[in-house]
């Protein structure tokens, strides 16, 4: 069997057996078992579970992160990330996740369960994940927000972002707990529809801080104003994409 497809072989089993069990609950035995290879054939290619999670990771986000850059760069050369344009900025974000989380072919359901096992994970494993692929992509929407909420308090750009994350994150988990709570009325795998929702919902809260960190400032309360363009600071925690 050529290398190239063991590895594919390999990561293929992993994923599915990470995403049922997580990274705790399987083991590089049964991985092997599960592509029917010798354990001695996948610890050649891998010789961690932490750096076959990794692998398995990496597979997945670099495509949502291409386009994710793609679409950002874009509105930045056609608007340069104006305030009228925060939705954009917004949609270029979640979308190329909440759609590709459909996708079953792709793995798409997989990666948006194994998302969730590694959100706020504190484990180096999945710290080593957040640095990598991640923490980039974060940076540059902090600094595209900042760009169209010029006013908005600095100390509020990274907490805005975590608050959109989170709403992605939750709305493509793979627990049916929408269907569950519509009584079958909301299919969670209609990822457009979920698109429609979300994007707005964030960018309403996002334009809704900034309005209210602006009164604040007219009644003399608001919290200090970013002094600089100075970007934020990593978090010790671990930081969804």
């Amino acid at each position: 069997m050529a290398s190239a497809e063991t590895r594919q072989r390999i990561l293929d089993a992993a994923e599915s057996l990470f995403t049922r069990h997580g990274i705790n609950g399987v083991s590089l035995r049964e991985i092997a078992a599960g592509a029917d290879i010798r354990i001695s054939n996948l610890q050649y290619h891998f010789k961690t579970r932490e750096d076959l999670y990794h692998a398995v990771f990496e597979r997945r986000i670099l495509a949502i992160n291409e386009d994710r850059l793609a679409r950002l760069g874009s509105i930045e050369r056609e608007s340069g990330y104006d305030y009228a344009h925060l939705e954009d900025v917004v949609r270029a974000l979640v979308e190329p996740m909440v759609m590709r989380s459909g996708d079953v072919k792709s793995g798409g359901g997989n990666y948006a369960t194994l998302l969730n096992q590694v959100t706020n994970e504190p484990a180096d494993y999945a710290r080593r994940i957040s640095r990598e692929f991640f923490d980039p992509i974060a940076r540059i929407t902090i600094e595209a927000f900042a760009k169209a909420l010029p006013d908005m308090d600095m100390k509020s750009l990274p907490w805005i972002y975590i608050f959109a994350v989170g709403a992605m994150t939750a709305s493509i988990s793979r627990t049916d707990r929408v269907k569950l709570l519509s009584d079958n009325a909301c299919d969670p795998l209609d990822v457009a529809r979920t698109v429609s929702l979300l994007v707005p919902f964030i960018t309403g809260g996002m334009r809704a801080v900034d309005a209210a960190e602006k009164a604040r400032g007219k009644n003399g309360t608001a919290p200090e104003l970013r002094a600089s363009k100075a970007k934020p600071k990593a978090e010790g925690a671990t930081a969804p994409p």
